[in-house]
């Protein structure tokens, strides 16, 4: 409860910048349910509801953009997790055709037997253009003790009004390997007063081990997962 209500906290504030500032400010909020939550390619927490906020303020540190965000997924009361994280971008190019890279920061807190808490720092390259955007990811989680990398592709289309934005992409890291491949639709609509349906699926192959290794739930071996919800943005 106590996570869900500094949540709400940092979405008040964020709106209240938003509100204040006349520099374009994205904020979204979502909840849902999700079916299995991964970090990293490896599964930490499943079946339960989730609640989240981000927001991207372009052109806020020097030039870079700013973004942020926290998601909590809240089985029941002693058995949860939260992640939060902030970053910095930047786009060398066009809009849509450019060099984007980013840094992100990330904190990984967990409710759930045997998996500790986790910070984690990551660097990501990626060629953006209209069709499929390849990228490059580093990944350092210190109290894990997990450095690796990620190759992949990932898009950002549009077909009768349903957004579509697939995701595929394989992690090599100190003690495994995965490959992780995702869809997400939604679909905007005035029908909902602004709410965004989204749904996503996921496909998840890894050769985690579970008795050397304590911080995921299980090893994943070609699992289909789902997460549903909606999404309002201001």
């Amino acid at each position: 409860m106590k996570k869900l209500v500094v949540a709400l906290m940092l979405t008040i504030g964020l709106h209240s910048i938003y509100a204040e500032d006349a520099a374009p400010v994205s904020l979204t909020l979502e909840a849902g349910y999700v079916d299995t939550h991964y970090i990293n390619g490896v599964p930490r927490v499943s079946e339960a509801p989730f609640v989240g906020a981000t927001f991207v303020k372009p052109n806020a540190l020097l030039g870079l953009d700013l973004t942020g965000g926290a998601l909590l997924t809240v089985p029941e009361e002693d058995n949860s997790e939260s992640h939060w994280n902030v970053g910095v971008g930047k786009t060398l190019g066009f809009e849509n055709f450019g060099l984007r890279t980013s840094a992100e920061l990330w904190r990984h807190q967990s409710g759930v037997p045997n998996i500790p808490d986790s910070t984690e720092a990551a660097l990501k390259v990626g060629l953006v253009n209209p069709i499929v955007s390849p990228f490059v990811k580093l990944v350092n989680d210190f109290e894990l003790g997990q450095k690796g990398y990620a190759v992949g592709a990932e898009a950002e289309w549009s077909l009768w009004g349903v957004g579509i934005t697939p995701n595929v992409s394989w992690s090599k890291f100190d003690d495994y390997e995965s490959v992780v491949a995702s869809t997400t639709l939604s679909y905007e609509t005035d029908v909902l007063g602004g709410l965004t349906p989204f749904a996503t699926v996921n496909w998840v192959d890894n050769d985690f081990d579970v008795t050397n290794f304590d911080f995921a739930s299980y090893e994943a071996s070609g699992d289909w997962s789902w997460l549903v919800g909606l999404r309002y943005k201001f």
